[in-house]
């Protein structure tokens, strides 16, 4: 198991769409520009595995473009 609080997160942030640089762990940063007022699922606490390559993809439900921060890399 893999204890995240003591990560040291990177300025690293990746756009739904967009493609991994770097396999990770990354968080969701929010939605881009002011979509997050729009949305039904504005705030949300997750964190998912990417690896370099694959494409960022959007929340669920959520049809509005997120942002993933890098917590760390592999």
């Amino acid at each position: 198991m893999i204890n995240l609080g003591r990560l040291q997160e990177t300025e690293k942030i990746v756009k739904s769409g967009d493609y991994f640089e770097v396999d990770g762990f990354y968080r969701y940063f929010g939605h881009v520009g002011d979509e997050e007022e729009k949305c039904k699922i504005p705030r949300v606490t997750c964190f998912m595995l990417f690896k370099k390559g694959q494409k960022a993809t959007k929340l669920g439900s959520c049809p509005h473009d997120i942002q993933w921060k890098l917590i760390t890399s592999l």
